[in-house]
């Protein structure tokens, strides 16, 4: 394959169904991939602070762990941690994790047709996304059914609330809504695999 992927990231508050959307198109979409700009900070969390699958990639990721912040001795979580580790080497490169992901997507000898990001948490990431001709799209839910915690004003969290540049703004409150949109934004990709001499 001689084009480069189509690449779409998906925007939304914790809870939204970013990655649930991300797995149906993939089932929909033939030679399509599900990419996280997180990926990378996850496996190397788990690696050098020796937590489990399920402390960084499942439900015990809100369990306190048994590391503390020695400087105010307070206990953290695994979500803590991967906060804490990704805004680090965001602030060395404020495009690490994304030059990662997208050396993932395109860094081997058989890419994807179309990858799905579905983590996108901050402008620069979208930005980097739309610079390589991708497509940016955001989830809004009920705020009553999102995931309300203490992370919910970080940065993360907040960011892209006032971006401009979606190519796509849907509205999904379950999973039999977010299949309705997933068949929208496949036909649109099919529209533009097709544009660009993708079969």
């Amino acid at each position: 394959m001689s084009l480069l992927p189509i690449i779409v990231g998906i925007s939304g508050k914790a809870g939204a169904g970013k990655t649930t959307l991300a797995d149906i198109l993939v089932d929909l979409l033939p030679d399509a991939h599900h990419f996280a700009l997180a990926e990378t900070l996850k496996w190397k969390v788990k690696e050098e602070f020796s937590f489990t699958d399920k402390q960084v990639f499942g439900p015990a990721k809100d369990d306190i762990c048994h590391l503390v912040d020695q400087s105010t001795g307070k206990s953290l979580t695994p979500r803590d941690v991967l906060i804490r580790v990704g805004q680090f080497y965001r602030s060395l490169d404020p495009m690490f994790w994304t030059k990662a992901c997208l050396h993932r997507i395109t860094g081997s000898l058989s890419w994807p047709s179309v990858a799905f990001i579905s983590d996108v948490r901050f402008k620069n990431e979208a930005f980097a996304i739309k610079g390589n001709s991708g497509l940016i799209i955001r989830i809004e839910r009920d705020p009553a059914l999102l995931i309300h915690g203490p992370h919910e004003n970080d940065p993360s969290e907040t960011d892209m609330d006032d971006f401009t540049g979606f190519d796509m703004v849907v509205k999904a409150d379950d999973r039999a809504q977010l299949t309705e949109v997933a068949k929208n934004v496949a036909n649109v990709i099919a529209r533009k695999s097709a544009d660009a001499g993708l079969r």
